[in-house]
């Protein structure tokens, strides 16, 4: 991807959001800018990557150092999600091209607790069948 393009990807990626650059450290706009550089990785060094979001190529790398502690933020995994959503719209590739170790061993993580909270809602829920069932001899 060119940088023009990187430029354009960026711009769109916060109008999307709903995010008006405006060069500060708020932690919305801080964030926002951590999710598009981590998303779009792949396509640029950290000096272009900075240019691109109006720091030095220093917060770029602090950007890609801190991306799996601010994972547990929901705040900023909402964006980095919808970042990585947009960069496969714009790339047109298979997403796992998208992932590195960490981001598919977060999903496998992901996935297990959403399993785990699905077998504990079944067998709620097969409990509420037998007591169903139980009342429904007594009437």
């Amino acid at each position: 991807m060119e940088i023009e393009e990187l430029f354009a990807a960026k711009e769109i990626f916060f109008e999307r959001i709903g995010i008006k650059e405006d060069q500060s450290r708020k932690r919305k706009l801080v964030y926002a800018r951590a999710a598009f550089v981590n998303a779009f990785r792949r396509e640029a060094g950290p000096s272009v990557m900075g240019r691109i979001i109006g720091r030095d190529h220093a917060s770029v790398i602090h950007y890609r150092k801190i991306h799996e502690e601010n994972m547990h933020y929901k705040d900023y995994k909402e964006l980095y999600d919808k970042a990585v959503t947009y960069a496969l719209e714009v790339s047109n590739e298979d997403i796992t091209f998208k992932m590195d170790s960490s981001d598919l061993l977060r999903l496998i993580k992901e996935l297990r607790e959403e399993i785990g909270l699905l077998k504990k809602e079944a067998v709620e829920l097969y409990i509420y069948k037998e007591k169903f069932f139980k009342l429904k001899e007594l009437i």
